[in-house]
């Protein structure tokens, strides 16, 4: 993994990264640019954010300040 948010350009963010593929297209992106930023589905007009969208996924993100130190 990069730890490159593509939305923001930050590199290795507190949050860490995930990953959403849609198609040919990957979209790297940390919590705060994942909860705000928002896809625009073409056909439809509907829009939900990046987060949303991973999640229709059946996946959980995981963020490195939620991890176990254990």
């Amino acid at each position: 993994m990069a730890d490159l948010c593509v939305v923001c350009d930050t590199r290795r963010p507190e949050t860490g990264t995930n990953h959403l593929v849609l198609g040919d297209q990957w979209i790297e992106f940390c919590r705060p640019c994942g909860e705000t930023e928002m896809l625009t589905n073409g056909e439809t007009g509907e829009q939900k954010s990046i987060l949303e969208v991973f999640c229709m996924g059946g996946k959980e993100p995981i963020w490195q300040d939620q991890r176990s130190t254990i």
